[in-house]
């Protein structure tokens, strides 16, 4: 398949299958921000003697939250938690293989109704999205928790591109708004921070499943 403009980002890294590549774009975005973050990070944790540290962000920054998470695990193997929100495909599919490998349930993927960003880079480009998808479908509080763990047709995926729209990718802080009082994931209602921290118990059992060689769904 062809990957145009890849990054090889991990080369170096042993443990990093050699078939991970990367977004260039989303690569060199991070490596700008890289040392204040890094800097950052650590004197927050020397400050606040923390463990665990979260990489968040909405479209961009989401990925280069994403990014920066394997980035930051490859260089200290420590695991993380990762929550994105209209964030778009960061790399292909073995880097989403390799980030379920690493991040797990660990990491939280938030996509609204007919947001247009998460449909980028394309799948025939060779981009594929990480983690599970949890996808506001009509602009409210209710959102379904996807099947698979990187590309649901029954998801945001199904969409056509005409259906696609930005007004949608801006939508993010009212559907997370702290003066909302439920939210509803596959048909069970729950407080605002219970929404987002317990969805690890909605992952389905396709990811238990046994799956062809060229069967790519789930990872």
């Amino acid at each position: 398949m062809f990957f145009p403009l890849r990054v090889q980002a991990w080369s170096a890294a042993q443990h990093v299958p050699s078939d991970v590549y990367v977004h260039p774009g989303f690569w060199y975005s991070w490596n700008l921000l890289k040392p204040e973050i890094i800097k950052g990070i650590e004197a927050a944790k020397t400050k606040y003697n923390a463990t665990q540290i979260t990489f968040t962000g909405h479209s961009l920054g989401g990925a280069i939250a994403t990014i920066a998470a394997m980035d930051y695990y490859v260089s200290t193997r420590t695991v993380s938690r990762v929550i994105t929100f209209g964030c778009p495909r960061v790399g292909n599919y073995y880097f989403a293989h390799y980030f379920e490998k690493v991040f797990g349930t660990n990491s939280l993927r938030f996509v609204n109704h007919f947001d247009f960003i998460p449909h980028l880079p394309l799948e025939d480009m060779g981009y594929y999205h990480t983690s599970v998808e949890h996808w506001f479908q009509n602009g409210t509080q209710s959102f379904r928790t996807c099947n698979f763990l990187g590309e649901d047709p029954a998801c945001s995926d199904q969409l056509p591109f005409f259906q696609w729209n930005l007004n949608d990718h801006s939508l993010y802080p009212s559907l997370f708004s702290l003066t909302t009082d439920l939210k509803t994931c596959n048909g069970t209602a729950m407080g605002v921070h219970q929404a987002l921290g317990k969805l690890e118990g909605y992952r389905r059992p396709d990811r238990l499943r046994k799956y062809l060689k060229d069967e790519r769904r789930p990872l």
